[in-house]
């Protein structure tokens, strides 16, 4: 048995110097010979496999080099271990991008590539949208808990003053007549059981009659 070693390769490399020939035809030379040379050692795996897998050729020994056989006729063969390719040369350097900020501050160029062959986008900054509508206003917020009549236990009436000065008070009429209301100027009596009696000022002020 025979098989493709790097002698047979090296022979294919260099018949691609051929005078008389273009670039592109040494290329698609080079290539059928190589796709020649892996059909050839293709088919020389495959009866290997075939001589060891049948019974007829044994693996004696092995390494990093290859494997020796020995087969049932006597007759014994070496078949080396294919060596690596070589390395292909080195891509050509990918292209950065930086940003640039404009001068107004209204945007930024992106640019990509170098000093002499660049690409460039410019992204302006949007511009604010419209106000909305104002909301409605909120509730006035409770400044003040007043005891119309002072301190008159846990249960005690209180009245609620507002930030804008309405004071709210708890109505209680008996039975399910219960809410709270506001209280204008005048006379009011206390409905937890101390019937006190208060007055609301015009300027807002509590007093007692």
């Amino acid at each position: 048995m025979k098989t493709l070693n790097l002698a047979f390769l090296m022979v294919l490399l260099i018949s691609i110097t051929s005078c008389g020939e273009s670039d592109e035809d040494r290329i698609n030379d080079l290539l059928v010979r190589l796709e020649q040379a892996e059909t050839k050692l293709n088919q020389q795996n495959e009866a290997t496999q075939s001589l060891t897998q049948n019974g007829s050729c044994t693996i004696i020994t092995q390494s990093d080099d290859g494997a020796l056989l020995e087969c049932l006729d006597g007759s014994s063969f070496f078949i080396k271990n294919g060596v690596d390719g070589v390395d292909g040369s080195d891509g050509s350097d990918g292209d950065s991008c930086e940003v640039l900020e404009l001068d107004d501050k209204s945007g930024a160029v992106i640019k990509c590539g170098g000093d002499q062959e660049f690409s460039s986008v410019l992204i302006k900054h949007g511009q604010d949208g419209q106000d909305g509508q104002d909301g409605q206003d909120g509730i006035s917020q409770v400044i003040e808990f007043i005891d119309p009549c002072g301190d008159n236990g846990r249960f005690d009436e209180v009245l609620l003053r507002f930030s804008d000065g309405t004071i709210v008070a708890h109505y209680a009429g008996g039975g399910n007549k219960q809410f709270l209301t506001t209280l204008n100027p005048g006379l009011y009596s206390t409905t937890d059981g101390h019937a006190c009696i208060f007055r609301v000022e015009q300027d807002g002020s509590i007093t007692n009659p």
